[in-house]
């Protein structure tokens, strides 16, 4: 977060320097005529804003969140949670302190991805 803090100057002259006066759409734009993107680095991850216009009216506007990258069935978070591994402690010993290590160790992994999001943790041994 402190490093994200370090670089939002940066960041800001750069989007300053990219907009043309006067409007709100960026240069070097390749999207097509009546479209916009935006994508910020936010704490959780990529924030991204499109949105689609016609006569001068919003006619689609989408957001991908990060929650949504983070949590895709291929994300981090899953990637994260099939890395975590006890399989050498349960072929010794497959017993509740094993599994309650397991729990926990899943429970900070996918509170340090987003804290923000809830979920339902199930263990099957």
């Amino acid at each position: 977060r402190l490093l994200e803090l370090v670089s939002i100057p940066e960041k800001l002259s750069f989007i300053l320097n990219t907009i043309d006066s006067g409007s709100f759409s960026f240069k070097n734009n390749n999207l097509v005529s009546g479209e916009g993107l935006a994508v910020v680095e936010a704490a959780r991850g990529a924030l991204v804003h499109w949105l689609k216009m016609k006569h001068n009216v919003i006619t689609d506007y989408r957001i991908l969140a990060p929650t949504e990258w983070n949590f895709h069935p291929r994300g981090v978070a899953i990637k994260g949670l099939e890395s975590i591994t006890t399989a050498s402690l349960f072929k010794e010993n497959p017993d509740q302190k094993n599994m309650e290590i397991l729990q926990q160790q899943s429970k900070l992994w996918l509170s340090a991805i987003d804290p923000c999001v809830r979920y339902q943790l199930e263990i099957i041994s």
